[in-house]
């Protein structure tokens, strides 16, 4: 790893250790419901710190959709407890700043999820934290984020198809995926990229690439040319590339935005190439990341 990305490897790590508690936050647990008004589908938070029953959550739904709110006055929404859903009804976080899942949440049904919280990064965000990741037993269910539905995908084959098909469509894992069926692709999964992936705090593991022609960009994804790739772990990859190149576990290169992600594993350029533990040339956003990746 240079010099340059273990500085932002360090950083980012640093500021995922030291980041402060949330405060005044609408928290989902196994605690009591206190402070939460709910009637006709929708359960909104009337003091600063309130909670909602995990119970309760689960017993609503069951009834009908049910759009979870933090008002003004919890401004967040931390998903604190493990939730299993086998409901068919809709779920809606509605966040006026964050959403933050610290634990599992399992929609073993067709029940979708919608997600909405500020777009402002600096006022709000999605983060998976912890343990915390959304997982769907079905790929049809439906998932929108901030008003955007996304395609859910279970494996590799499927991410790679869908993408192809549209460089710029919104595409969300819907699992853990190991890639070690998968064997070893000749060139990157995903040649090109300029939308939207989710990763919904989701593992991506032994993924493995030997492409060495000459000047290529290697990695999940060859060349990010637009757009958001977050919330997604990479981890065991074993990535080779060629002379001239350019490689990463996430993409070779970067001209978009990455966010809330990790790799792990080897990345093994030979001469006059770029190497990086997430992504091997930058020119755009790597924000919240850090990597474990040796780099040769």
């Amino acid at each position: 790893m240079s010099l340059h990305w273990k500085l932002i490897a360090a950083v980012s790590l640093f500021s995922l250790m030291m980041a402060a508690p949330v405060r005044a936050s609408l928290v989902i647990s196994s605690r009591p419901t206190q402070g939460v008004e709910c009637a006709s589908g929708v359960c909104t938070a009337t003091e600063r710190n309130a909670v909602l029953n995990v119970t309760d959550l689960t017993s609503f739904l069951a009834e009908s959709g049910l759009s979870v709110e933090s008002g003004r006055l919890a401004k967040n929404i931390v998903v604190a407890a493990r939730l299993r859903l086998a409901s068919t009804n809709m779920l809606t976080l509605y966040a006026a700043r964050s959403i933050l899942v610290d634990s599992p949440v399992y929609f073993d049904a067709l029940g979708g999820l919608s997600l909405k919280f500020s777009a402002n990064r600096d006022n709000g965000d999605l983060q998976f934290r912890s343990n915390g990741q959304v997982t769907f037993g079905n790929t049809s269910a439906p998932l929108t984020i901030n008003g955007k539905r996304y395609v859910l995908v279970d494996n590799l084959a499927a991410l790679k198809d869908g993408i192809n098909s549209n460089l710029s469509g919104y595409f969300a894992l819907a699992n853990d995926y190991d890639a070690s069926a998968d064997g070893v692709y000749s060139s990157s999964p995903i040649p090109r990229f300029r939308g939207t992936l989710e990763g919904l705090g989701h593992k991506l593991s032994n993924l493995s690439i030997n492409d060495q022609t000459r000047g290529a960009a290697v990695g999940l994804i060859g060349v990010q040319a637009d757009g958001f790739v977050r919330d997604i772990a990479l981890a065991n990859v074993d990535i080779v590339g060629g002379v001239a190149g350019m490689g990463g576990a996430i993409t070779g290169k970067n001209e978009g935005t990455i966010v809330n992600s990790f790799a792990s594993g080897t990345v093994t350029l030979l001469k006059s190439a770029y190497a990086g533990g997430l992504v091997g040339l930058n020119f755009n956003t790597v924000d919240n990341c850090h990597a474990d990746v040796l780099t040769t």
